[in-house]
C-alpha cells in the first residue's frame, strides 16, 4: 500500500505498528535478532 499512494500520518502509525509486531513475534518464534529479520525483508 505503501508503494502505491503516500499514507497519511494514521496509517503511517498503524503500518508501524504492525511493522514492530511482526518483527517482535518473529523474534521469539524463531529466536533471531532484528537485524537478522531484517536481512530478509
Amino acid at each position: 500500500m505503501k508503494k502505491e499512494k503516500a499514507l497519511n500520518a494514521s496509517e503511517k502509525k498503524m503500518l508501524d505498528h504492525a511493522y514492530q509486531f511482526l518483527i517482535s513475534e518473529l523474534e521469539v518464534i524463531k529466536g533471531i535478532t532484528e537485524n537478522q529479520i531484517k536481512v530478509f525483508c
